[in-house]
């Protein structure tokens, strides 16, 4: 953020895409450790007015957003939610769309493999999301499938 305090952000660049601290310690990808965090809705605010306002979409693992507190802040703000580097399970990313979550992180890596567990990408009614499942529609939840 210490760069950004000193660059002038271009005007073609609609934001940025703030990926974690706010992931799954086992799907954090190439995230240090020490960084991975809890949501927080005080944290979140500190990062935004380093970023001068310019944070517009946020990857978290919402299994690990208590009430969904920070879900809220940020869609209330304007703020995209997406799910990623989560271990959710599909009652989780249910919840979490149905709380403000909106979109999806590396749907097929950074979460846990397909079929073997009912994963967050179940959870998004879109078109996009029965395309990625394609394939294993036979092993899907009964949620995914007519």
């Amino acid at each position: 953020m210490e760069v950004l305090s000193r660059t002038k952000v271009p005007k073609v660049l609609p934001g940025i895409h703030f990926e974690g601290p706010y992931l799954d310690m086992k799907y954090k990808g190439a995230q240090p450790p020490e960084y991975i965090a809890k949501p927080s809705v005080e944290q979140f605010k500190h990062y935004q007015e380093a970023a001068r306002g310019h944070i517009r979409y946020v990857t978290l693992a919402p299994e690990h957003d208590e009430g969904f507190a920070l879900t809220h802040y940020l869609t209330e703000h304007g703020v995209v939610v997406s799910i990623g580097h989560s271990a959710a399970t599909y009652e989780q990313a249910v919840m979490a769309y149905a709380n403000g979550a909106r979109s999806m992180t590396h749907v097929s890596t950074a979460c846990p493999p397909l079929p073997t567990v009912q994963t967050v990408w179940w959870a998004q009614p879109t078109a996009s999301a029965l395309c990625t499942v394609r394939s294993s529609a036979t092993a899907a939840t009964p949620p995914l499938l007519p």
